[in-house]
């Protein structure tokens, strides 16, 4: 189901009238539970079984994993390797099915990709992460698969963390009259931005499929217009989404915080899609070193981060070199600021001009993204820079 459409509509209606005064408060988590199965079998109900077989797997990996550490800290049994045989065992699990149906061969290429697989296979990873750590305690089936089936996020996230969700779970009570204002508040923000600004910059992002038509300025203008779109449709469609769960009594994570109105790459990084960005941070980019390490240690730590994040979005070859192009720009700007002492001193002007410089290398970057492969590409790049 997509969020701005009357067929979604209806279920969150239908949802939430039954959620608060429809069933007693001790089945509300098991009806979630249902909704969000609903939810995710009306665009291809085989792929439910999917879902269901890795939600049940990684729980049961958890608990075998609780079970290791109980008899390591009671008996004294060293099980360290076991579980992390474990881990790695519910990791493939989940990178092995993104891989299969997000990553096919071109032979295979009318298999359908599940709804959100990018997304409940990142909170799997996460809460299996956690928990090997010891951050997460245990917890019941039920506990458990409310967090992965929660419906408002399985399609496209935020990409949620299990601790977060268990606190905010803990906060409801009972039906609060700001829920309501609070949820629709969000929802129609994020319908504005979708409905009125995205959808009425497509017409001119289309441009950059077709970059053999239009020539610099023209382009130029695409470019700008993808930027826009692309922003206010994720944003907007997160606003919906933290709208939706608000309507529920859950608070989930914000996803944007004025992301192209940052003087640096960091920045940006750390207000756009901020529950990727900090999923990559927490579980890629410091397990690698992160920058604990030499100069040359920590640009190849960016560099391999940004190139898997790209991956993530698609397995071509203008999502990976998205990447790459954005891995280069951090590395090239933590050169700077070191360079600078790790202070800025450029003042007023220099934050302006930064913003500027920022918003324009990003808006640069989503040509891999409107266009259809790496020719188009690289033909709208040397069309808008002006290169013979």
């Amino acid at each position: 189901m997509i969020f701005n459409t009357w067929v979604f509509a209806l279920f969150m209606t239908v949802v939430f009238i039954t959620y608060w005064w429809g069933i007693v408060p001790s089945w509300r988590r098991w009806f979630l539970v249902g909704a969000g199965l609903v939810f995710f079998a009306y665009r291809y109900p085989p792929h439910t079984l999917l879902l269901l077989i890795l939600t049940i797997w990684v729980y049961l990996l958890g608990q075998a994993i609780y079970e290791l550490k109980d008899r390591e800290a009671c008996q004294g049994i060293p099980t360290e390797q076991r579980q992390k045989f474990l881990l790695w065992l519910g990791i493939a699990a989940c990178i092995g099915a993104l891989g299969y149906y997000k990553y096919r061969l071109p032979s295979t290429s009318d298999i359908i990709v599940p709804l959100g697989i990018s997304y409940f296979t990142f909170e799997f990873i996460h809460y299996l992460s956690d928990l090997y750590a010891g951050k997460i305690e245990r917890s019941s089936f039920l506990d458990f698969s409310v967090f992965p089936i929660f419906f408002p996020t399985l399609a496209s996230g935020p990409i949620k963390r299990f601790q977060g969700f268990r606190e905010s779970e803990g906060e409801i009570k009972s039906f609060q009259g700001h829920y309501l204002s609070e949820g629709l508040t969000r929802i129609l923000v994020g319908i504005a931005k979708k409905s009125i600004i995205a959808d009425s910059m497509a017409p001119f992002s289309l441009r950059l499929s077709e970059p053999e038509s239009f020539q610099g300025l023209a382009l130029w203008l695409g470019v700008y217009a993808y930027a826009l779109k692309i922003y206010f449709d994720f944003s907007g469609y997160s606003d919906m989404a933290i709208g939706c769960a608000r309507l529920l009594g859950y608070r989930i994570p914000e996803n944007f915080n004025y992301p192209y109105l940052q003087s640096n790459i960091s920045e940006f990084w750390r207000r756009w899609h901020i529950s990727l960005s900090s999923w990559l941070r927490d579980y890629l980019f410091i397990p690698l070193g992160g920058s604990r390490g030499s100069v040359v240690k920590t640009s190849i730590n960016l560099l391999l981060v940004m190139a898997l994040c790209g991956l993530w979005h698609g397995g071509t070859l203008n999502y990976i070199s998205w990447g790459v192009y954005h891995g280069l720009g951090l590395v090239v700007f933590r050169l700077f600021r070191t360079a600078l002492g790790g202070k800025n001193r450029l003042g007023l002007a220099g934050r302006i001009l930064g913003i500027l410089l920022t918003f324009h290398f990003v808006a640069l970057g989503w040509i891999f993204f409107a266009t259809p492969s790496f020719e188009a590409s690289l033909m709208v790049f040397k069309k808008v820079l002006f290169i013979k």
